[in-house]
């Protein structure tokens, strides 16, 4: 993994500053070690405030003030780290500024590290360290530490299984404006999970959700109009809804919509692009999807699969440039 000297990314940070339009006194502030202002100066540069987004440049104020012992700032710098974001991905880094900003209880933090037990990313997996993680969090009113406090009570992960706790917690999270709480919510009302079965209000909650830009709604979406759950089948809205989420990187949607390219409803049929998309999914390391991808190559020619990678890769460069 290459490091660069400090020197060399302060550098960097400080001829990048111009072009987001950094405010003179608050750089002054930053410069002269002020915690406070290196991190809102860092979180102008994370979101493009008034100028270019500058992931790089906002993880080197993070720093500065992350090593002042501001915990925003930790909780952001570990989050950089462990998403690679700006950073190379970095899951020792991330335990290590996450853990001290959860010390300061950050719920950020305590929700972030929380996920990296959950995973088992950087450390051994620990559902119940994680299930303790996110219950911090979400005492503390953190969205996404409720939203992944009721997924564990969904499957009973570090806790046993409580339909009411996932309920609650997820609209306490949808309460807050989270997205993505509220597709959960919807996915409960499709099961019947802790409230009632209804089709047309898991499609609700689908919609609030993916007008709100939640890959997971969106993908939600799709498969209710492609299979004509709560809505008349119509397998171009389905193709609409698949491919926001697809863009996004959401593996499931990759391999619903190479699955309706491939599968020959949807005129014109293609093989093709069908596969490019599965290979995408399949790079989750989601058994279903590669054996899907696996069984599609099966029944084509070594000239179109080739030409399928290629165009794999293309959507690649072309989701990369859309993140930019």
């Amino acid at each position: 993994m290459a490091r660069f000297p400090y020197s060399i990314l302060l550098a960097l940070a400080l001829a990048a500053l111009p072009a987001i339009a950094a405010d003179a006194t608050l750089l002054a502030k930053a410069e002269k070690g002020d915690a406070g202002a290196q991190f809102k100066l860092g979180m102008e540069c994370y979101d493009g405030t008034g100028g270019n987004r500058d992931r790089a440049t906002a993880a080197t104020w993070f720093r500065k003030a992350a090593d002042h012992g501001d915990a925003k700032a930790q909780a952001k710098l570990g989050s950089m780290y462990a998403h690679g974001e700006g950073l190379p991905p970095d899951y020792a880094q991330a335990l290590n500024w996450l853990r001290k900003a959860a010390d300061q209880g950050n719920a950020a933090a305590e929700s972030d590290l929380g996920e990296l037990y959950a995973n088992g990313w950087g450390v051994p997996r620990n559902n119940v360290t994680a299930f303790k993680l996110f219950k911090k969090s979400a005492k503390h009113g953190y969205a996404r530490g409720q939203y992944n406090l009721a997924a564990m009570y969904a499957d009973g992960l570090g806790v046993e299984r409580d339909s009411a706790e996932t309920v609650k917690w997820y609209r306490k999270a949808a309460d807050q404006g989270l997205a993505d709480a509220w597709s959960r919510i919807g996915l409960l009302h499709t099961v019947g999970f802790g409230v009632a079965k209804d089709e047309a209000a898991a499609l609700k909650c689908f919609q609030v959700a993916a007008d709100k830009g939640s890959a997971e709604a969106e993908n939600n979406l799709g498969w209710a109009y492609a299979n004509g759950n709560g809505v008349e089948k119509d397998l171009s809205k389905a193709v609409t809804w698949y491919l926001k989420a697809a863009v996004q990187g959401w593996p499931a949607a990759q391999a619903n919509l190479g699955s309706v390219y491939a599968g020959g409803e949807l005129k014109p049929r293609s093989r093709i692009e069908g596969l490019a998309w599965l290979i995408l999914a399949a790079e989750s390391g989601n058994a279903t999807f590669i054996k899907t991808r696996d069984e599609l190559e099966h029944h084509m020619g070594s000239g179109p699969i080739a030409t399928a990678h290629k165009r794999s890769e293309e959507i690649r460069k072309e989701i990369a440039a859309a993140r930019e």
